[in-house]
């Protein structure tokens, strides 16, 4: 998913518009056999000073041990496994409602 703004000005005296990317995440799933699955997600950014930034914010593989139980090892949002409304893209959406 990306976030993609549009921009109104009339500073200089004209009319101006324009479109700004706030960011694009890149989410990828593989199923490597039967037991094993991965997830990553790559987000690409742009820093105050407009460098771009490329950042790996999920990296994780799965083992199905059981029907009940799976084992997960990798870089997540939160420890435990829910959805921390501090992630940046939580805060983001939490922040428009």
């Amino acid at each position: 998913y990306t976030d993609i703004g549009l921009n109104f000005s009339d500073r200089t005296g004209t009319f101006a518009t324009g479109f700004a990317l706030g960011g694009v995440n890149l989410h990828g799933r593989a199923q490597i056999t039967d037991r094993i699955d991965a997830m990553a997600e790559l987000v690409f950014e742009m820093t105050p000073d407009r460098a771009p930034v490329a950042r790996m914010s999920r990296l994780f593989a799965r083992y199905h041990l059981h029907r009940a139980a799976n084992l997960r090892l990798g870089r997540f949002f939160s420890p435990i496994g829910y959805f921390v409304t501090s992630h940046a893209a939580a805060a983001a959406r939490n922040a428009h409602t």
